[in-house]
């Protein structure tokens, strides 16, 4: 009995053993979402999917959001194809690259290559002819004048795909190549310096991104004081306006959160009018600041985006709004304005 026992307890350390193994070997593998746009002279999904797992078996496929979304499209040139892999990430970030051939076949097997690069960075670069893919997925739309997608008994025609890239050429397999994005969002800021007490502004923020060079954004602005001052002198201020963020700074930080440096200009129309006095009249002057905004950024969920920004702002308009007969200052702009935000965006496409 207790060498049956025994026995028991070191078969079960071995099939514990065997269970961690599976269950760290299940959670390296990634469940995408791929979108196949299938086009006349290209390979079937089926085998552009083979190709992908005959060079690596990190991929799941799947077809929830929630993890990354794989585009996968073609297009005839006068030269051959041009196909392209989009890559949409959770958190909103899009990349795209594009391979470029003479026929679709040695493209389809660029575009699959990325993809499994993507997912494994360790996945087999080895020409198409010496992977195994299983003559069920061996089916193209291409025509009987142009080649064949490889099987491991057919060859490709020489191309940069079908053979094992350099270090420099993985290295641009997994850069990011140049995209551009645009988002919207709203949010609020609290400005300091243009009314007597602190301005809280409703904000609509329209944005367009470009990894090359950063950001830029146009925010709309509109804000309105209580009454201030005092008994007999009481009025209320209202700024309407917008301004323009240049931000060629953008940098990632820890994962998803980005530190963006811009410069801002800020143009309104600031406008006073008193409320406790005889006959009430009002004055309205143009309000225009320039000076550095930074923020950070992250992304809580797929699409969407959370800005937390400061900025400090030199006023290039400096009025004083009174009331007449007395004289009575109501409010001096100062030298200086400061302002703090919060936004939540989408991402447009």
């Amino acid at each position: 009995m207790i060498a049956l026992e025994h026995r028991w307890l070191r078969n079960g350390r071995v099939v514990l053993a065997v269970c961690l193994f599976v269950s760290a070997a299940l959670a390296q593998t990634e469940s995408i979402v791929l979108e196949y746009d299938e086009a006349p002279g290209c390979p079937s999904r089926a085998r552009f999917e083979a190709e992908v797992r005959a060079r690596t078996q990190k991929v799941k496929w799947g077809d929830l959001d929630g993890g990354r979304r794989f585009r996968i499209g073609f297009e005839r040139r006068e030269s051959g194809y041009e196909g392209t892999v989009q890559i949409s990430a959770p958190q909103g970030e899009i990349t795209e690259r594009a391979i470029s051939g003479e026929h679709c076949a040695e493209v389809a097997s660029g575009l699959a290559l990325v993809l499994a690069l993507a997912v494994d960075p360790d996945a087999s670069t080895a020409p198409v002819a010496e992977l195994t893919i299983p003559a069920s997925a061996d089916t193209s739309d291409e025509p009987s004048d142009s080649p064949t997608v490889a099987s491991p008994q057919t060859a490709l025609p020489p191309t940069q795909s079908s053979s094992p890239p350099s270090a420099a050429s993985r290295r641009a397999v997994s850069s990011d190549r140049d995209t551009l994005s645009a988002g919207a969002g709203l949010g609020s800021s609290v400005l300091t310096g243009p009314a007597p007490e602190a301005l809280v502004a409703a904000a609509l923020q329209l944005e367009v991104s470009h990894r090359a060079w950063g950001r830029a954004a146009l925010r709309a602005l509109a804000a309105r004081t209580g009454t201030v001052g005092p008994t007999a002198d009481q009025t209320e201020m209202t700024l309407l306006g917008g301004s323009l963020e240049l931000c060629p700074l953008v940098l990632p930080l820890a994962r998803p959160v980005e530190f963006a440096g811009c410069a801002t200009l800020l143009g309104a129309s600031l406008r006073a009018e008193g409320t406790a006095v005889a006959l009430p009249g009002s004055a309205r002057r143009a309000f225009v600041a320039t000076g550095v905004e930074v923020g950070l950024r992250t992304y809580p969920t797929h699409g969407f985006y959370l800005d937390l920004s400061g900025a400090a702002l030199a006023n290039l308009t400096r009025d004083d709004f009174v009331f007449e007969r007395p004289r009575v200052v109501v409010h001096s702009v100062p030298v200086a304005t400061f302002a703090l935000g919060i936004q939540l965006g989408v991402a447009i496409f």
